[in-house]
């Protein structure tokens, strides 16, 4: 800093560049915008998607795909409001929520709105496991530990052999 401040060519030099925005500058600088137009378009969707707005949070999770296409929360959101407004089936949500979690591994929404799917395929087995690393990830997401307390108790039910009171009867001979 002192060579370039103490010699006039290089001083000059340097302020020469402090008022032009670099070309790399510029490019930055609109990605952090969509990055940013993105998340606010997120949002949105989320406050939509509460209110059970599908079509709208629809088209807020289509924006904030376009302008951050690489981002799995996005995705895994827009997949889930579109089965939310019968716009697509579970099965296929299911490749394209495996898609966002690819792209997010630490996305707990993108694993529950997969636990979703699976479970309504009747895969209990595989969809307890995405409920429990949803949970992992956000352990406010309640939703998913409640999911995983319904799954054990139809597991423990499975497992016993009648009802209450069959326990205490003496078996016929």
């Amino acid at each position: 800093a002192y060579g370039t401040l103490f010699d006039d060519a290089r001083r000059n030099e340097y302020k020469a560049t402090l008022g032009k925005p670099k070309e790399d500058d510029a490019a930055a600088h609109a990605k952090a915008m969509r990055m940013l137009d993105a998340d606010m378009a997120l949002r949105r969707g989320e406050v939509l998607l509460k209110k059970n707005d599908f079509l709208g949070a629809v088209r807020e999770f289509e924006q904030a795909v376009n302008l951050d296409p690489q981002n799995g929360e996005h995705l895994a959101y827009l997949t889930w409001t579109r089965v939310c407004a019968n716009q697509t089936s579970y099965a296929d949500a299911k490749g394209l929520l495996n898609q966002a979690v690819k792209l997010s591994p630490r996305c707990a929404q993108a694993y529950y709105y997969l636990d979703l799917c699976l479970k309504e395929e009747k895969d209990v087995d595989r969809a307890y496991g995405m409920f429990k690393k949803a949970h992992e990830l956000n352990t406010r997401l309640i939703d998913a530990e409640r999911e995983m307390r319904v799954i054990n108790m139809r597991k423990g039910k499975e497992k016993a052999s009648g009802g209450f009171f069959d326990r205490f009867r003496k078996p016929h001979k």
